[in-house]
């Protein structure tokens, strides 16, 4: 069943309680999405209303607990928490008032809403008639992995392609961009850290994507980590890397030129780094896929 929404030349009405649907940085991306969506269709703007009974689409956002709750009745086998929580929705088509449909969505938090609002994008169309529609659905959407990451060079491609990538990544629902340097001199990274500095404080900001930062420290005349002074200015420049909102950093082993030093002790060496500025940072470590290294150490539940 296909339900025709939208009035006054197609314009769509939006409403939300207890919350400005155009503040925060991921819901007003979702917005902007629909709108360009409606435009590639012929129709008119979004009109933002609060409290509106009819709008056309309501968005209501409910706590953490209620909404995992929700979940499980909508067909969750376990409940759904942490990452994967945050990017849940309920997304739900039905008949209205006046022959048209209704769309309403439901989330736990911004993220949750954007999420909603990028299916929503997917769902409507222009039918025959000439009318914006959508389908008569019933949608309850959470990932089954909270982080899904690719990743792309932070030093051969140019800052635009970079911001490019980043705005193509949540249109396909992956939530984790890692910035990988492939420069020759680790000492002098080159634009690796404009590109890093700029990408890392965009997605903080924005709220929708997470980053992670690979740098070798052996490119070149690299770091010496049989030196202290070498070993601290590695901190420093980890500790750098989430000051520009970097939600984590990876250590990798393929970049791992050995120098005399275990990969274990570098690992320990960048949690400590990484704890000391931001205990709740990722730390990543990609294995070897030749030969054998161990580490045991402490891992959330989203790494595991």
């Amino acid at each position: 069943k296909v339900m025709r929404i939208g009035e006054n030349g197609d314009r769509l009405t939006i409403s939300c309680d207890k919350f400005k649907l155009e503040e925060p940085a991921a819901c007003k991306q979702g917005l902007h999405l629909l709108s360009k969506r409606l435009s590639m269709l012929g129709a008119g703007n979004i009109v933002v209303e609060k409290g509106r009974v009819d709008a056309d689409v309501q968005v209501s956002k409910t706590s953490p607990r209620d909404f995992s709750a929700t979940l499980l009745k909508r067909g969750a086998k376990e409940r759904i928490t942490g990452k994967r929580l945050e990017q849940a929705y309920v997304l739900e088509s039905r008949a209205g008032s006046h022959g048209r449909g209704s769309v309403h969505i439901r989330a736990c938090s911004d993220l949750g809403i954007f999420y909603g609002l990028l299916s929503l994008c997917q769902l409507v169309e222009r039918y025959a008639e000439g009318d914006i529609c959508v389908p008569a659905v019933k949608v309850a959407d959470w990932p089954e992995i909270g982080l899904r990451l690719a990743k792309t060079s932070a030093s051969t491609l140019p800052l635009p392609d970079l911001r490019n990538f980043a705005t193509w990544m949540p249109l396909f629902k992956i939530n984790l961009m890692g910035l990988q340097y492939h420069g020759t001199n680790s000492h002098q990274p080159g634009p690796f850290v404009e590109n890093v500095q700029a990408i890392c404080s965009q997605a903080r900001r924005v709220g929708i994507l997470e980053t992670v930062v690979y740098f070798c420290p052996f490119r070149g005349n690299g770091y010496d980590f049989n030196s202290s002074a070498d070993r601290r200015k590695y901190a420093l420049f980890l500790q750098w890397m989430l000051d520009q909102g970097a939600h984590g950093i990876e250590v990798d082993y393929n970049d791992w030129a050995g120098k005399g030093t275990p990969i274990e002790d570098v690992i320990n060496l960048a949690c400590r780094a990484v704890a000391e500025k931001n205990p709740q940072a990722y730390l990543l470590y990609c294995p070897p896929s030749r030969g054998s290294s161990v580490y045991r150490g402490p891992a959330s539940v989203e790494m595991t």
